[in-house]
C-alpha cells in the first residue's frame, strides 16, 4: 500500500523509524518525533492562564481523530510522554482524562511552557515578575524591588517557582513556591539574609 504522504509535515524524508498508520483504508507515515509532539501538544491544549483542555488526538492530513485501536498501537510502539499512559488509563477519553488528573496535567503544562519560552519572552515574563515580587526593608522604611533583572543569570528556575505559584492547583505548592522565589531572589541581592533588616514572608 503506497502512502498517502511521501514526506514528512516539514518535507523531509522518512527515515527507517518511522511509523506507518492505516486508517479508513490509506497509509499515512509519520516520523517518530512528529507523533510525539502532537500527541503531548493535544494533551496539553490550553487557551489561557494555565486551563488545560485536551483534545482529541488527530490525523495531522485529515483533520479525523486517531480512533481507540490507532491510540493503542502508538501506546505500544511508540516511545510516547508519561501522560500518555494516564490517557490510556482512562480510555483515551479526554473528558475522564481532565477530570482525574487537572492537576498533573496542569504542572506538566507549566513545565512545558517555561521550557518552551524564547529569550524575548523569558525577558518579558521575568521583568513582570519582578516588578511584583518586592520587599520591605526595615532599614528604609519602603517596599522596594529585591533584584533587577541583570543579577539572574538562569532564570527559568525563577520562572518556574513563579508559574507555579501562581498557577497551581494546590494552594500548599503555591504558597510554598512563592516563599521560595522571594528567598532565592534575595539571596542573590544578599548572600547572608539578614532577618531583622527585611520582612520575609
Amino acid at each position: 500500500m503506497t502512502s498517502c504522504n511521501t514526506s514528512d509535515l516539514s518535507f523531509s524524508s522518512f527515515g527507517p523509524d518511522r511509523i506507518e498508520l492505516v486508517m479508513d483504508a490509506k497509509k499515512y507515515t509519520f516520523q517518530p518525533y512528529e507523533l510525539q509532539q502532537l500527541i503531548l501538544s493535544s494533551l496539553l491544549h490550553a487557551e489561557q492562564y494555565m486551563i488545560v483542555d485536551p483534545l482529541p488526538i488527530k490525523n495531522p492530513y485529515t483533520g479525523i481523530p486517531f480512533t481507540k485501536y490507532t491510540l493503542y498501537y502508538l501506546y505500544v510502539n511508540l516511545k510516547v510522554h508519561p501522560l500518555f499512559f494516564y490517557f490510556a488509563k482512562v480510555g483515551f477519553d479526554t473528558k475522564q482524562f481532565l477530570l482525574q488528573y487537572e492537576g498533573l496535567l496542569r504542572t506538566h503544562l507549566i513545565e512545558k511552557t517555561v521550557l518552551e519560552y524564547n529569550d524575548v519572552k523569558v525577558k518579558i515574563v521575568c521583568t513582570k515578575m519582578l516588578e511584583e515580587m518586592t520587599i520591605y526593608n526595615f532599614t528604609t522604611g519602603q517596599y522596594e524591588p529585591i533584584v533587577t533583572i541583570d543579577k539572574i543569570k538562569q532564570p527559568k528556575p525563577y520562572l518556574l517557582h513563579y508559574y507555579f505559584s501562581l498557577f497551581s492547583l494546590n494552594p500548599y505548592q503555591r504558597d510554598m513556591e512563592y516563599k521560595s522565589l522571594i528567598r532565592k531572589l534575595i539571596l542573590l541581592r544578599d548572600k547572608t539574609i539578614d532577618q531583622y533588616m527585611y520582612l520575609i514572608p
